[in-house]
């Protein structure tokens, strides 16, 4: 008994020493200070640029894409602010004394600007599922770079490869293309909604010129995000073409239907023979044009129905257009 009174007693005396090291160390006090003060000044700041800030965000007019991702930006400014003031005083302290001296404003800088990241980013995706899975993914990854795991954990997913002739495709590599695939896709989704938004504000185009314009720029935007992720991961571009070929054959085939109407739909709206609000019959269908979308066009009838039709039907069969 007196001896584990003994062990117990040199390993507080221990712990204590070790305490008033680390007490004693002046980078430490500064980094804990720093900590502790940035938040409080973040929010202070804060607080007087944020309403500043919402009352300009207010006077887009016609964008509730952009206005929703301006304000869920704009919300967490104090977490933003504080990853800032972090980051400085990091910055402060690697000049002064190096970076071991900066492991602590290191980690509190990157959850915090973590938490600012992920609080907005789950705040702008509407699905619940697929914002979860980010949040989950962003603080599993924010967590592996405070401990120190990130590279070890990375070199492991790396080492998981398997080669196919002479490509090496590894579990990271698909892990890099599947985050790049969907985060760059989602941006130039949304990017597309925004400009579709200023397309149809515009009063010089006709309505249906209006929607060819905003349906090219997602189409554009889309492409270039796929070909970017896939450059950005390292995939040579070269090394897929015969794949993609042989691929796109036969998608070509199975997809005869689709593209008939992707391209009846452009020249629908070429040749502006019918635009929303057309008054039109098809056959035993008759009413007014909703919307034209890429494979189909919604028309409305006086009973409240909505018929979706096939752009090709609109180009091989008779149209009678009432509004023309």
């Amino acid at each position: 008994m007196t001896a584990n009174l003994a062990n117990l007693s040199l390993i507080a005396h221990q712990l204590l020493a070790a305490l008033n090291d680390a007490l004693s160390d002046g980078w430490l006090l500064f980094q804990l200070a720093a900590i502790l003060a940035g938040f409080p000044l973040a929010a202070w700041l804060a607080a007087r640029l944020e309403p500043r800030l919402e009352r300009a965000a207010r006077q887009i007019k016609g964008n509730p894409d952009l206005l929703r991702v301006i304000i869920a930006f704009m919300r967490r400014m104090r977490w933003l602010l504080y990853a800032l003031w972090l980051y400085a005083c990091e910055l402060a302290v690697v000049l002064a004394a190096g970076p071991y001296e900066a492991q602590l404003l290191a980690a509190a800088s990157t959850l915090a600007a973590a938490w600012f990241f992920i609080s907005a980013l789950t705040r702008i995706i509407r699905s619940v599922t697929i914002a979860r899975i980010v949040a989950m993914a962003g603080w599993f990854y924010a967590a592996l770079t405070v401990v120190g795991l990130d590279e070890p954990v990375l070199a492991a997913f790396d080492r998981a490869a398997i080669t196919l002739g002479a490509v090496r495709i590894s579990l990271l590599l698909v892990l890099k293309l599947v985050v790049a695939l969907v985060a760059l896709i989602w941006f130039a989704v949304l990017l597309g909604r925004v400009l579709s938004h200023w397309v149809q504000r515009s009063q010089d185009l006709s309505p249906s010129f209006k929607v060819l314009i905003a349906k090219l720029i997602k189409i554009a935007l889309i492409v270039i995000a796929g070909a970017t992720a896939l450059a950005a991961t390292g995939i040579d571009l070269t090394a897929i073409t015969v794949f993609s070929g042989a691929v796109g054959v036969g998608i070509g085939f199975g997809l005869q239907k689709v593209v008939s109407n992707f391209i009846s739909g452009i020249i629908i709206l070429l040749d502006k023979s019918i635009k929303p609000g057309d008054t039109i019959s098809l056959g035993d269908t008759f009413g007014s044009i909703r919307d034209l979308r890429s494979r189909f066009v919604s028309v409305i009838t006086r009973d409240g129905r909505e018929y979706l039709i096939p752009n090709e039907d609109l180009i091989t069969n008779q149209v009678v257009n009432w509004s023309f």
